[in-house]
């Protein structure tokens, strides 16, 4: 049965004139230097989790990972901030199912944790859930370098300038 897709994959890229085949549909990487972090893509879904604790993991659907692409670059400088100790950094952005991303002086890393309403409460007094974890600076610089040269399906072109202040005074408005 393997050896039958596997032939079905080839003469598929034949057929097609193509060189090479193309990207795996699951593929598994380890983040930074000590290889805490497992990276899971499993079609096109990113799943990031905790050797240690596998119960510590965030899944970015296509959804958010779009959403992650667009304010890669603001999350760079408020690290590059945070390193540089310009000045204190308190950076918190959804990136849609509840999820946030958080980038917080002292901490030194990226937080992507899920948030929910407690039962009886009003909508503005969300909590942070155990659903999530913590990028270390390590990681994340080694985040999209790892996952773009295997998937470069997930390149997302980040907007430019224009568009960005474009998209701020748009969000003023509303």
């Amino acid at each position: 049965m393997v050896q039958q897709v596997a032939e079905a994959a080839a003469v598929a890229v034949f057929e097609n004139g193509v060189e090479k085949l193309p990207p795996p549909t699951h593929t598994i990487y380890f983040l930074g230097n000590k290889h805490d972090r497992k990276l899971s893509i499993i079609m096109g879904e990113v799943k990031i989790s905790s050797i240690s604790m596998p119960e510590k993991h965030v899944t970015l659907t296509t959804s958010r990972w779009v959403h992650l692409m667009s304010i890669r670059r603001q999350i760079n400088i408020e690290l590059e901030e945070i390193e540089l100790y310009v000045r204190s950094v308190a950076y918190r952005a959804h990136i849609g199912d509840n999820y946030y991303l958080s980038v917080t002086t002292g901490f030194d890393c990226v937080d992507i944790r899920h948030f929910y309403v407690p039962y009886g409460l009003p909508c503005d007094q969300m909590r942070p859930s155990r659903n999530g974890l913590a990028l270390r600076l390590d990681k994340w610089k080694h985040l999209f370098p790892t996952i773009h040269k295997r998937h470069p399906e997930l390149i997302i072109a980040e907007p430019s300038d224009e568009e960005n202040s474009q998209k701020a005074i748009h969000d003023k408005q509303d």
